[in-house]
């Protein structure tokens, strides 16, 4: 198990090693549903990169400035 502090409740919470961003997202509830990413201690990911370790995670919806990272990557494999 993994302790990541979610910075957009300011709380804890313990994942399993190797969840997706998808499945924490699952387990926090549905006001969620429009997370687009995440920002692991420092670093940028979308809803499919397993979270092996990490201390603070911030979700990232399409309203903010870090998604654009995000869909670039996206669009730049279509």
């Amino acid at each position: 198990m993994i302790d990541l502090i979610l910075e957009n409740e300011k709380k804890v919470i313990k994942i399993d090693e190797n969840a997706t961003l998808k499945d924490i997202i699952e387990s926090i509830d549905g006001k969620y549903k429009n997370v687009i990413g995440a920002v692991v201690d420092g670093d940028i990911v979308d809803i499919h990169t397993p979270i092996r370790s990490g201390k603070r995670i911030k979700l990232i919806t399409k309203k903010d400035l870090e998604s654009l990272e995000i869909l670039r990557h996206s669009l730049a494999h279509i």
